[in-house]
């Protein structure tokens, strides 16, 4: 790609240009700054975005006053809430161009209840498909082998893919048949002076502390945290840990910037969290581990020149930490991202052949036939629950095993005739509570 052009097509006069999907809901600091840099970007060179609003069930009864649904309210462009399908393939009629990205939206594990929403199935053959440092977050490619299947055609319909590591883009050449290109997360597209306007929106007014931001309660990190809190002296610690998820209690995104801002040093485990230690050149320890993500923290390490290994131990000293030469590099790694994403909305939408687009709009059908089955799985679930919890299935239980032990006490016609009545109740209740009587 020649990132040294500047040619650009001048957005549309639509309301949007662009539909942006992400992790923005998620009651995560990282996910929400991340979308946050990403829309600013797109507005700086010009372009109308908005953020889709579709918010997994898990997060439902928690996103409503959290600190995400607040920021976006504050900074955010957001569409309407959407709670099914149909809704979210009209907005083919809207914009031209649809992103999904940053963060870990090609992570399987995370994103189970929307199936392949990441990989934009519902999106029109005739609208451009980009992804925009998107992440698998580990090593290698989760799902059985229909799972990645799909996920192959899927990405064969992007017009343009980035990844956030260099892991990611072994996994699309290797496994997903799919050119990719890395660059770096968005919240570095944003200059260390924007996020401190934005930290300045916090009344917070804290001196000489460390901050410590770590999301994993594992033994191992406690225990590497009660080394290192042993080691600080004179200073306050101000620790969040899982504070943000809302029933522990939260700070809003200003206030976790200015924590990371103004800290002596910090403590996390958390990527964004390494991310704006870095934005701002403040010191840091990095508490990893495999399961979280480390390829995440290798392949941005290697990018600006620090050892991963000297960093996600317990030392105190960070002397060696060379920003001038760590921001050089940086410096270089944003204008090369920030170009390849302007490039990629540049370029005119790729032409499919006839029998790709008539495959990609059945295709777009099957995935809408999936997605309500999914809904209908889910509405079959909450009733189990809820006639659980009212005992109305108790009748049915009993009766199950009643016939049960009839079939086992009687010979001949009266055993088959409690059999027939046993497997009757069983399959009833098996349909509403998967309940085996045996």
């Amino acid at each position: 790609m020649d990132l040294k052009s500047k040619k650009q097509i001048l957005p549309s006069k639509n309301e949007t240009d662009i539909f942006i999907f992400n992790l923005w809901w998620s009651l995560n600091y990282g996910a929400i700054l991340t979308a946050y840099a990403l829309q600013q970007s797109l507005n700086d060179w010009g372009y109308k975005s908005k953020l889709v609003h579709y918010v997994q069930d898990w997060c439902r009864i928690h996103f409503p006053n959290s600190f995400s649904e607040k920021f976006a309210k504050r900074h955010l462009q957001v569409t309407e809430p959407f709670d099914n399908y149909e809704d979210i393939i009209r907005l083919n009629q809207q914009a031209n161009t649809f992103i999904v990205g940053s963060d870990q939206v090609f992570r399987q594990k995370y994103n189970q209840q929307q199936g392949f929403y990441f990989y934009l199935p519902f999106v029109d053959p005739d609208k451009k498909k980009i992804a925009c440092a998107a992440s698998f977050g580990i090593d290698h490619l989760e799902g059985n082998s229909y799972d990645n299947r799909l996920k192959k055609y899927y990405l064969s319909c992007f017009d343009a893919v980035s990844v956030r590591e260099i892991s990611g883009v072994k996994i699309c050449h290797d496994e997903l048949d799919c050119y990719a290109e890395k660059i770096l997360d968005p919240v570095f597209w944003l200059s260390a002076d924007h996020w401190q306007k934005l930290a300045e929106l916090s009344d917070l007014n804290c001196k000489n502390y460390v901050f410590s931001y770590v999301l994993d309660n594992s033994s191992e990190i406690k225990h590497q945290l009660e080394n290192i809190y042993g080691k600080i002296n004179e200073q306050e610690i101000i620790t969040l840990g899982k504070g943000q998820k809302k029933e522990i209690g939260t700070i809003s995104p200003e206030d976790w910037i200015y924590y990371i801002k103004n800290c002596n040093f910090l403590i996390t485990d958390s990527f964004h969290g390494v991310c704006f230690a870095i934005i701002f050149n403040k010191p840091f320890i990095c508490l990893v581990n495999q399961e979280r993500g480390l390829t995440r923290f290798e392949s941005l390490f290697a990018d600006i020149g620090i050892d991963l290994h000297d960093y996600h131990n317990e030392k105190l000293d960070f002397t060696s930490i060379d920003y001038k030469n760590v921001n050089s590099k940086l410096q270089e790694k944003i204008a090369y991202s920030r170009e390849w994403m302007r490039q990629a909305l540049a370029r005119p939408k790729s032409t499919l052949s006839e029998n790709k687009e008539i495959f990609s709009f059945f295709m777009q059908q099957l995935d809408i036939c999936h997605w309500k089955l999914a809904q209908q799985k889910h509405q079959i679930n909450e009733i189990r629950k809820i006639l659980s919890i009212s005992g109305t299935l108790w009748p049915y239980k009993l009766r199950c095993w009643r016939y049960k032990c009839y079939s086992l006490l009687f010979q001949g016609k009266k055993r088959q005739k409690y059999k027939i009545k046993y497997n009757e109740y069983k399959q009833k209740l098996e349909m509403f509570m998967n309940i085996n009587c045996d």
